[in-house]
């Protein structure tokens, strides 16, 4: 249960947080929504779609652990060390979506 409460409280806090960002305005207007694969912008938006897209990686994080865990949960049956093997492997997918948006806001926020 510890992994799927960790998973649950970053993907919350990955969800939320931009909307606060957006509702107190601290994003500036135009904010990068797309990057390449050195971390530089390939396109730019308003501060809405960013927290937009940001919400909905939030989204889709939520998506895998609900899938996860019920893969967990009925391969737990026949081995309990692989069923928390797929908690894990949600875990480490929210945390870099998490480290990614916590990067991009440090360093396009004002």
């Amino acid at each position: 249960m510890i992994p799927f409460i960790i998973v649950t409280i970053i993907i919350l806090a990955m969800t939320i947080v931009p909307f606060i960002f957006y509702w107190k305005d601290m994003l500036p207007a135009k904010m990068p929504l797309s990057f390449d694969a050195n971390f530089n912008p390939i396109v730019y938006g308003t501060a809405k779609g960013f927290a937009f897209k940001q919400m909905m990686y939030g989204a889709y994080n939520m998506i895998i652990l609900f899938c996860m865990y019920y893969v967990s949960y009925f391969y737990s049956k026949y081995s309990k060390k692989l069923a928390y093997k797929y908690m894990y492997v949600s875990l480490i997918i929210s945390f870099v979506f998490f480290i990614m948006q916590i990067r991009i806001l440090q360093l396009f926020s004002t």
